[in-house]
């Protein structure tokens, strides 16, 4: 639980400091500007696990609630993890069946023949075959979001080792870490290869036909391997991952309040007089502050956030160019096919589907870095909803029970809708480049869909990063620091938590008036902020 200790390498310089290190109270309104720049322009500095009592502003001492660890979305990680061993075992004995030579076969009621080239040509009804392709691609997609959540959870625990987490949400093929082997650059680089491989094997796994049977699809032996190997590598890197996860990874919850909560249980600070300071303030010093009406844009919070949006931008220029050159290609003056080939003519089947999986695995770099940093931008949105549920009738909670991760997700339409546009997406490139069994090939019309998908992808993308939550509740974005100080009063996963004005603050008599207010959390409905009154 929460007061179990981290094994975190420190050294005894580290642990002595730590050991004698007394904590501040939410009282502290005279700390000067140089201890708060250290609280919050530099990271977070990994620190043993205390259950000690803490001191709120009004100078009850509390102890922090238990945080919760998501133990039910581990197992379900875990569950993946294994089901992701056996389906890219499956795909590697399936892959060498598919390349055994032998006599040709073929039965009256669905079964199969074999060129002795890696492919198999079965004989189904056009019903069954969807339903085949269904379930690989449901059985595919799940594997890939297991292995990349466990990914996902283990990288802000290793950036909070090495004292660089700021945000709860983070581009894990993007970020490196020096102490964790899972999260180095050479593995980043390693697991996005993997991810492009299984998006590229999964759509090419089966082929039209070129028998006479009109109801027969061809099992791509290459697709199949290279499936089994993208899912083999990307569960080793999760394994790696998990394997000792009970002493680096304190909670598996990617609620963002939840992680702050774990934050200051493992050694973070929150700093006083800073409730309505936010995240775009981070390095003001905490003095009285009047609420906005608008809260400033994730892009100006996060600096590197206009670097993503560049990246979408010049991905869609590029789809256009490609969209314009394949067009202008002489090879369509001459022919009425809106097909230009690119590889295949007179070329063994085997070389033929193995060109395929390269030629679209290096046109899908793109594709896959845009999509994966359109997801950071999603969780960033995610985060900043859930702070900013304190100030609605239900309120928040850093908790959301046993399958909190999953239900989050399932209930976001920022996340509901970059689901489909990633099926979506990766179906047209599917469309754009793609082999028929005897030769590799782009459509200009699959290329001139797949640029209005990407287009869609960067209006979304654009509007996540560019918006500007409404109301006077200061935004975070998942910045855990500012989260830490804007919540006072920490309560139990399930309950409830509310944000708005608690009445005015102690010690804040100016002229003999007092002027300053205070706004913080509790349990109850609290009113909203006024305005032209000045908080801290």
């Amino acid at each position: 639980m929460a007061d179990r200790r981290l094994t975190w390498p420190l050294t005894r310089c580290q642990q002595q400091m730590i050991l004698s290190h007394t904590p501040r109270t939410h009282t502290e309104s005279s700390k000067s500007c140089s201890e708060h720049a250290s609280a919050h322009s530099e990271p977070l500095v990994p620190m043993l696990s205390t259950n000690e009592p803490r001191t709120t502003r009004l100078g009850d001492v509390v102890t922090l609630p238990a945080y919760d660890r998501g133990l039910v979305t581990r197992n379900i990680c875990i569950g993946g993890l294994v089901l992701s061993w056996l389906v890219s075992i499956a795909c590697i004995i399936l892959a060498r069946w598919t390349f055994r030579s032998g006599q040709l076969f073929r039965t009256q009621n669905g079964s199969y023949t074999h060129n002795g080239q890696g492919e198999r040509v079965f004989f189904l009804s056009t019903v069954r075959q969807e339903l085949v392709k269904l379930a690989v691609n449901v059985c595919v997609s799940f594997c890939t979001d297991c292995l990349g959540y466990i990914h996902s959870a283990s990288t802000p625990w290793a950036l909070w080792r090495e004292g660089r987490l700021l945000y709860n949400s983070n581009a894990r093929l993007l970020v490196s870490t020096r102490s964790c082997s899972s999260s180095r650059w050479s593995s980043n680089l390693v697991s996005a290869f993997l991810l492009i491989v299984c998006y590229v094997s999964s759509g090419q796994l089966f082929l039209s036909s070129t028998s006479a049977e009109q109801k027969g699809f061809v099992l791509n032996g290459i697709a199949i391997s290279a499936l089994g190997i993208g899912i083999l590598g990307q569960a080793m890197v999760s394994t790696l991952c998990i394997w000792g996860s009970r002493q680096l990874i304190p909670t598996w919850s990617s609620n963002p309040l939840n992680t702050a909560l774990t934050c200051l249980h493992h050694g973070m600070r929150s700093v006083g007089g800073r409730c309505m300071l936010s995240v775009h303030q981070r390095d003001r010093p905490p003095i009285p502050s009047k609420p906005f009406h608008h809260q400033a844009s994730a892009e100006r919070a996060i600096p590197s956030i206009r670097h993503i949006t560049r990246f979408l931008f010049a991905s869609f220029g590029l789809i256009l160019v490609w969209t314009i050159a394949i067009r202008s290609d002489p090879y369509f003056r001459k022919n009425p096919s809106t097909t230009l080939p690119l590889y295949g003519a007179s070329v063994p089947v085997l070389e033929l589907n193995l060109c395929s999986l390269l030629i679209t695995s290096s046109l899908q770099l793109l594709l896959t870095v845009s999509l994966h940093l359109t997801e950071l931008l999603v969780n960033l949105s995610r985060d900043e909803h859930i702070w900013r549920l304190a100030t609605s009738k239900k309120g928040t909670q850093s908790s959301f029970g046993p399958l909190g991760s999953l239900k989050s997700a399932a209930c976001s339409w920022q996340t509901i809708l970059l689901f489909t546009l990633k099926s979506l997406v990766y179906w047209l490139f599917g469309l754009a480049v793609n082999s028929n069994g005897q030769i590799v090939y782009m459509n200009w019309v699959g290329i001139l869909l797949l640029f209005a998908g990407v287009g869609v992808v960067v209006v979304f993308g654009s509007l996540l990063a560019w918006s500007q939550p409404n109301g006077s509740q200061p935004a975070t974005f998942g910045h855990l620091q500012t989260l830490a100080d804007l919540i006072d009063e920490w309560h139990e996963g399930g309950e409830t938590i509310r944000w708005g004005d608690k009445g005015l603050a102690k010690n804040s008599t100016i002229g003999g008036h007092k002027m300053i207010r205070h706004a913080g959390t509790t349990r109850t409905c609290l009113q909203g902020v006024r305005m032209r009154v000045s908080y801290q």
